[in-house]
């Protein structure tokens, strides 16, 4: 029994040792020549020596072989297979070439730390200026205003005014022409002009440009200017100062509307004079004057006169949607001239 289990042991050596001499002989099929391996010559004697003569037979098949050095050292001879066949465990995506990356993607290498890296600022050129964008405009008509987007208004373009000053065009008229200066036929005597008499430009906006620098109608002060002149005339002491006439009222004076029939003997510096059906009249302030007996006398307003302005308190009416004016009592009626001002023509008096 006993030699049957040697021999049995032997023959699982030769087959073990044939399956290893297979392994290494198929880098011969794929061309590659593998080193040439070492085997140990002292090793089969020693296996002869230890084996009883009768196996002589079979040791001319395992005499190049050995078992025990076979068991003892299998780990070194794995790693010789993997050596001999490297092309089959590298695999084919990490023979493929990199792309190339762009200079403009490519990442700076840093060699020194975050806090050490030299901070990089950009220099400008010297001659290089901002380009600002050029913002596009539309046409204007001839007619259509200039729109401001920073006032806040339902109307751009339009000036705010409050409402007792605003004078609209009027509707469906055809303009009239302007009337000449009358020539005088009769000496007129004019004070002469106050200090810091202002130079008064027109605002179709406001129907008092002329007379915006004088106090308002209907309104009190504490004091007369210099230069007054005392009228008495009603059981009332009136003050008269350039077209002003002012009453007082406790310890105030009253900007009022004089009464008819008073008079004056210089007219006001900046007074206009106008004709209505032939005769000429004196305008000043809203206040019209007649000459008579070398003397200028307070009337009442001519229906029909037409005027360039209107005294500062007027009062404005709206009738069938066209805008009327009121002073003194008497109403007025905006018209339009010939060369895009607007006048003013009595339609009714006090």
């Amino acid at each position: 029994m006993k030699q049957h289990r040697q021999l049995l042991l032997i023959l699982i050596a030769i087959i073990s040792y044939s399956t290893l001499q297979a392994q290494k002989n198929q880098p011969e099929r794929n061309n590659v020549t593998p080193p040439a391996r070492q085997v140990p010559q002292q090793s089969p004697p020693r296996k002869q020596e230890m084996q009883p003569p009768r196996q002589n037979h079979v040791q001319q098949n395992s005499a190049p072989k050995a078992i025990a050095p076979v068991r003892q050292q299998p780990p070194p001879q794995r790693p010789r297979q993997q050596q001999n066949n490297p092309p089959r465990t590298v695999p084919v995506k990490s023979m493929q070439q990199p792309k190339p990356v762009k200079p403009a993607q490519q990442p700076i290498q840093n060699p020194r730390p975050d806090n050490q890296q030299p901070k990089i600022v950009p220099v400008k050129p010297a001659n290089e200026q901002p380009v600002k964008p050029v913002e596009q405009t539309k046409p204007l008509k001839p007619d259509q205003p200039e729109q401001n987007p920073k006032e806040d208004h339902d109307q751009p373009g339009v000036v705010p005014v409050k409402p007792e000053q605003v004078s609209p065009k009027p509707k469906n008229q055809v303009p009239r022409s302007i009337p000449p200066k009358p020539v005088a036929t009769q000496p007129v005597k004019v004070a002469p002009p106050p200090p810091n008499n202002p130079q008064p430009r027109y605002d179709a906006h406001n129907p008092s440009w002329r007379y915006a620098h004088l106090p308002r109608r209907n309104s009190y002060v504490n004091h007369v200017p210099r230069g007054y002149r005392h009228i008495h005339y009603g059981n009332y002491d009136y003050r008269y100062y350039n077209g002003v006439f002012y009453r007082p009222y406790n310890n105030l004076f009253l900007i009022t509307q004089p009464p008819f029939g008073i008079y004056i003997d210089l007219l006001p510096f900046g007074y206009s004079q106008l004709y209505v059906s032939n005769h000429p009249y004196y305008y000043y302030n809203g206040i019209y004057f007649d000459y008579r007996n070398d003397n200028y006398y307070v009337i009442s307003p001519p229906v029909g006169a037409l005027v360039e302005s209107l005294p500062e308190g007027y009062q404005t009416i709206n009738i069938d949607g066209e805008t009327y004016y009121e002073v003194d009592g008497a109403q007025y009626k905006p018209i339009l001239m010939e060369n895009g001002e607007i006048w003013y023509e009595v339609i009714k008096a006090n």
